[in-house]
């Protein structure tokens, strides 16, 4: 068979959308007959679940010059079409409840700014009256006193490193912004979500200092003032560098998948529904390894989803127990909790976290994952 252009068909004879593959931008009828002939791949929800490397072999023995991102790009049209099928029903719904939630919020915000408003008002008022009282105490029963000039420090001294306290973490955070267009507007909203506490907070359409306050409240500053080091640390903080990520499915038993963050996609399909595990191979770099007193320290695993498809969302997939870091050890490797997902597209995210060590987060995204 010769090469084609793109086509862009409508229904099929029989009236049955599904069954025209035409629709999808790309598969025109040559390559219809393809799918359907050799690959028994006749609907849309066929498509929808389809291997990729199996297409793309076909239609090359085929002479169809095809590349994996089209092919991926086949199969996200496919799943956006039956998810806007199934989905227009509801479509009024959910654009009630959204209108009614971003009054709702909308009313709430401008409650707490007033109230906020009032709050700080009230305070700078009480410290100017009690200012002027004290003054007033002082000009009635302080004796007058000939001022002697003295030499003033300038207050723009700069600051001695030796008393400086060293940089902490006090709170991770994931933010995540949204948009959409409804007609001939552009909505937007912003998710923040407490790593530690997994505590999460949305706002629509509001200005950027409103999540911003929410993240300053979760992490409040110490009560006590920090110790003041006698020594600025000099050697490069702890940071992990991820040597191999193997996937299991089923998590105990299955075959190990093994995935190259170098690659577009993990070449083998995810079973919907079924569980699977992540397994981290990782190495410890930096000279705080070394030199940083001995003290307990440990590390956190966490992984999360981004859907490529609809509906879009980033959500937390699974998280391990603290695990402890070991002295002059510098390999490890370690497991996620058994995790399961829908069909249809995703991005994998690893975050590596420490506590009470001089360490830095690290944070790699996997390959392109396919669940049918």
């Amino acid at each position: 068979m010769t090469s084609e252009t793109t086509g862009v068909g409508g229904e099929s004879p029989e009236g049955n959308a599904h069954n025209d593959l035409t629709q999808i931008k790309g598969i025109g009828p040559v390559r219809q007959e393809i799918l359907q002939e050799d690959l028994d791949i006749s609907t849309l929800e066929a498509l929808a679940s389809a291997s990729i490397e199996e297409i793309e072999s076909m239609l090359r023995r085929e002479n169809q010059s095809v590349s994996q991102q089209e092919i991926i790009g086949w199969i996200e049209q496919a799943q956006a079409i039956i998810a806007g099928e199934t989905e227009a029903t509801e479509t009024e719904a959910v654009e009630t409840e959204a209108v009614e939630t971003e009054a709702a919020e909308t009313e709430f915000a401008e409650a707490e700014a007033a109230e906020t408003e009032a709050v700080e008002t009230e305070a700078v008022e009480t410290e100017a009256v009690e200012a002027e009282a004290a003054e007033a105490e002082i000009a009635e029963t302080a004796p007058e006193q000939t001022v002697q000039p003295v030499d003033a420090k300038p207050t723009n001294a700069p600051v001695d490193a030796s008393t400086a306290a060293e940089w902490s973490t006090s709170g991770l955070f994931t933010v995540e912004v949204q948009t959409r267009r409804i007609q001939n507007q552009v909505e937007r909203q912003i998710i923040v979500r407490h790593v530690e506490t997994d505590r999460t907070q949305q706002w629509s359409n509001v200005e950027e200092l409103a999540w911003s306050r929410w993240i300053l409240a979760q992490t409040p500053a110490p009560l006590t003032p920090s110790p003041v080091l006698t020594d600025v640390p000099s050697e490069s903080p702890i940071t992990a560098e991820i040597n191999a990520i193997r996937l299991f499915q089923p998590p105990k038993n299955g075959n190990p998948i093994g995935i190259e963050l170098t690659q577009p996609h993990i070449p083998s399909l995810i079973r919907s529904g079924e569980p699977f595990t992540l397994e981290i191979t990782f190495e410890l770099v930096g000279s705080a390894l070394t030199e940083t007193p001995q003290s307990p320290k440990s590390y956190l695993l966490q992984s999360f989803t981004k859907r490529l498809t609809p509906p879009h969302s980033l959500e937390l997939l699974s998280e391990a127990q603290p695990l402890p870091l070991v002295d002059n050890q510098t390999l490890y490797t370690s497991s996620l909790p058994a995790a399961s997902l829908t069909s249809g597209l995703y991005r994998l995210q690893v975050l590596i976290t420490f506590q009470g060590a001089f360490a830095l987060s690290t944070f790699v995204e996997v390959p392109l994952l396919q669940v049918v």
